[in-house]
């Protein structure tokens, strides 16, 4: 049988498609061959050169399905990774299983690996929607002034978010960065601090 074309339309945050990333890898292992899957996102650039996703153009007639992870509200309950939460709805939505397959989300690249810098990235702020992810900015800043010297820090952030200076970092790029320039720093980077975010995802 030809595979099915899917449309995947996803609405939101960027760190939630990055995660997603992990339900299209997982469906494409547990059934290759089986299904042509094209993206529909604000964040297009989550899913480039993804060797899982072909054009929306090449298939016209896709069918079309709004994804979400309604797992979430079972978070209380329910000790499962939120890639799991994608995993589940997709594979509810279609009627068949798609276990997850893998350990992190899956961004690709044209360009090799880079090699790693001397530098860790900080997001010490973030959105208002959900302040229990927000740790604090004088503990992050407590953080990054002890180790001075030691751990050098490029604070990252979206200007649209709260983000206050940091002090003792050896540059604020808040605002400064597409999405694919921070995945590359993110590439470069020695390590990430942060709390529940997109720079987490990423960095996984």
């Amino acid at each position: 049988n030809p595979p099915i074309p899917l449309l995947l339309k996803m609405n939101q945050a960027p760190g939630d498609a990055v995660a997603m990333t992990a339900a299209i890898y997982s469906l494409h292992r547990a059934h290759p061959g089986k299904y042509l899957t094209a993206v529909e996102s604000p964040y297009p650039e989550v899913f480039a050169y993804n060797p899982d996703i072909v054009s929306i153009d090449s298939i016209p007639d896709a069918l079309p399905l709004q994804m979400h992870y309604p797992a979430i509200h079972k978070c209380n309950e329910r000790g499962i990774h939120f890639m799991q939460g994608w995993c589940e709805f997709l594979g509810f939505a279609l009627g068949i299983s798609v276990p997850l397959l893998t350990n992190r989300p899956h961004l690709y690249f044209r360009e090799s690996d880079l090699p790693v810098s001397n530098f860790w990235l900080v997001c010490s702020g973030g959105k208002r929607d959900l302040t229990n992810k927000l740790w604090g900015h004088n503990r992050y800043q407590e953080v990054v002034s002890s180790l001075r010297g030691r751990v050098q820090f490029i604070q990252i952030g979206a200007s649209t978010d709260d983000h206050p200076a940091l002090d003792d970092v050896i540059q604020c790029a808040v605002g400064m960065t597409t999405l694919r320039g921070l995945f590359r720093l993110a590439r470069r980077a020695r390590g990430v601090l942060c709390g529940v975010s997109l720079l987490m995802h990423i960095a996984a």
